[in-house]
Protein backbone atom coordinates (compact mmCIF):
# COMPACT_ATOMS: atom_id res chain seq x y z
CA UNK A 1 0.00 0.00 0.00
CA UNK A 2 2.90 2.60 1.13
CA UNK A 3 4.44 1.78 -2.17
CA UNK A 4 1.02 2.65 -4.64
CA UNK A 5 1.37 5.87 -2.17
CA UNK A 6 4.29 6.47 -3.06
CA UNK A 7 3.90 6.42 -6.89
CA UNK A 8 0.55 7.98 -6.61
CA UNK A 9 1.46 11.07 -4.82
CA UNK A 10 3.03 13.04 -7.16
CA UNK A 11 0.47 12.18 -10.08
CA UNK A 12 -2.66 13.30 -7.52
CA UNK A 13 -0.36 16.39 -6.75
CA UNK A 14 -0.10 16.97 -10.76
CA UNK A 15 -3.64 16.69 -11.58
CA UNK A 16 -4.78 18.37 -8.55
CA UNK A 17 -2.76 21.52 -9.57
CA UNK A 18 -4.49 20.74 -13.36
CA UNK A 19 -8.28 20.57 -12.39
CA UNK A 20 -7.66 23.96 -10.23
CA UNK A 21 -6.77 25.66 -13.72
CA UNK A 22 -9.25 24.14 -15.45
CA UNK A 23 -12.90 24.37 -14.10
CA UNK A 24 -15.35 22.94 -15.89
CA UNK A 25 -19.21 23.82 -14.43
CA UNK A 26 -22.22 22.85 -16.02
CA UNK A 27 -25.16 25.56 -17.70
CA UNK A 28 -27.28 24.88 -14.86
CA UNK A 29 -24.82 24.51 -12.32
CA UNK A 30 -24.70 27.46 -9.93
CA UNK A 31 -21.49 28.91 -9.52
CA UNK A 32 -20.32 29.75 -5.92
CA UNK A 33 -19.07 33.41 -5.61
CA UNK A 34 -14.82 33.23 -5.30
CA UNK A 35 -15.37 34.49 -1.96
CA UNK A 36 -16.92 31.06 -0.94
CA UNK A 37 -14.17 29.50 -2.99
CA UNK A 38 -11.39 31.42 -1.25
CA UNK A 39 -13.15 30.78 2.13
CA UNK A 40 -13.74 26.96 1.40
CA UNK A 41 -10.05 26.57 0.58
CA UNK A 42 -8.74 27.88 3.83
CA UNK A 43 -11.33 26.68 6.09
CA UNK A 44 -10.10 23.28 4.63
CA UNK A 45 -6.05 24.32 4.55
CA UNK A 46 -6.89 25.37 8.58
CA UNK A 47 -8.11 21.60 9.07
CA UNK A 48 -4.76 20.35 7.58
CA UNK A 49 -3.03 22.52 10.06
CA UNK A 50 -4.70 21.06 12.58
CA UNK A 51 -4.19 17.73 11.86
CA UNK A 52 -0.81 18.19 10.97
CA UNK A 53 -0.01 20.22 14.46
CA UNK A 54 -1.92 17.45 16.65
CA UNK A 55 0.41 14.61 14.59
CA UNK A 56 -2.28 12.96 12.01
CA UNK A 57 0.06 13.56 9.19
CA UNK A 58 -2.36 11.25 6.76
CA UNK A 59 -5.30 12.88 7.55
CA UNK A 60 -3.55 16.09 7.02
CA UNK A 61 -2.14 14.85 3.54
CA UNK A 62 -5.86 14.10 2.85
CA UNK A 63 -7.05 18.00 4.14
CA UNK A 64 -3.91 19.26 2.07
CA UNK A 65 -4.71 17.31 -1.21
CA UNK A 66 -8.43 18.04 -1.35
CA UNK A 67 -10.03 19.78 -4.39
CA UNK A 68 -11.54 22.14 -2.44
CA UNK A 69 -8.48 23.46 -1.27
CA UNK A 70 -7.03 23.53 -4.54
CA UNK A 71 -9.89 25.53 -5.64
CA UNK A 72 -8.45 28.46 -3.65
CA UNK A 73 -6.12 30.85 -4.54
CA UNK A 74 -2.66 30.53 -4.79
CA UNK A 75 -1.13 31.24 -1.23
CA UNK A 76 -3.37 28.90 0.19
CA UNK A 77 -1.99 25.81 -1.94
CA UNK A 78 1.78 27.15 -1.07
CA UNK A 79 0.61 27.07 2.14
CA UNK A 80 -0.92 23.27 2.21
CA UNK A 81 2.32 22.16 -0.12
CA UNK A 82 4.39 23.22 2.31
CA UNK A 83 2.75 21.49 5.15
CA UNK A 84 2.33 18.51 2.52
CA UNK A 85 5.67 18.39 2.29
CA UNK A 86 6.80 18.72 6.00
CA UNK A 87 4.04 15.89 6.66
CA UNK A 88 5.99 13.47 4.14
CA UNK A 89 9.33 14.51 5.30
CA UNK A 90 8.07 13.36 9.35
CA UNK A 91 6.23 10.18 7.99
CA UNK A 92 9.50 9.21 6.08
CA UNK A 93 8.37 10.20 2.51
CA UNK A 94 11.38 12.25 0.75
CA UNK A 95 10.34 11.55 -2.41
CA UNK A 96 6.65 13.20 -1.78
CA UNK A 97 8.07 15.61 0.37
CA UNK A 98 10.63 16.85 -2.58
CA UNK A 99 7.79 16.41 -5.31
CA UNK A 100 5.66 18.81 -3.26
CA UNK A 101 8.07 21.46 -2.95
CA UNK A 102 8.78 21.21 -6.47
CA UNK A 103 5.27 21.98 -7.15
CA UNK A 104 5.04 25.06 -4.85
CA UNK A 105 8.44 26.47 -6.26
CA UNK A 106 6.76 26.03 -10.25
CA UNK A 107 3.47 27.76 -9.04
CA UNK A 108 5.79 30.11 -7.31
CA UNK A 109 9.73 30.29 -8.17
CA UNK A 110 10.22 32.81 -5.30
CA UNK A 111 9.05 30.58 -2.62
CA UNK A 112 10.75 29.92 0.13
CA UNK A 113 10.85 28.74 4.14
CA UNK A 114 11.69 30.49 7.12
CA UNK A 115 14.65 30.61 8.71
CA UNK A 116 13.79 28.00 11.57
CA UNK A 117 11.78 26.11 8.84
CA UNK A 118 14.89 25.96 6.40
CA UNK A 119 16.78 24.63 9.43
CA UNK A 120 15.17 21.70 10.15
CA UNK A 121 16.95 18.43 9.87
CA UNK A 122 14.58 16.58 8.07
CA UNK A 123 12.27 19.12 5.72
CA UNK A 124 15.36 21.70 5.28
CA UNK A 125 18.17 19.54 3.18
CA UNK A 126 14.91 17.80 1.14
CA UNK A 127 13.75 21.98 -0.12
CA UNK A 128 17.08 22.98 -0.71
CA UNK A 129 17.55 20.24 -3.12
CA UNK A 130 14.61 21.10 -4.47
CA UNK A 131 15.01 24.72 -4.85
CA UNK A 132 18.17 23.76 -6.87
CA UNK A 133 16.85 21.95 -9.55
Amino acid sequence: MKALRTLLTPLLIACLAAAAGCRHHLEDEPVPPAEDIQANAESTFAEGLRLYEAGNYTQAEEQFLSPALWAGGTQVQLQALKYLAFSYCVSEQPIQCRFAFDRALQIDPTFHLGTAEASHPLWGPVFVQAAHR
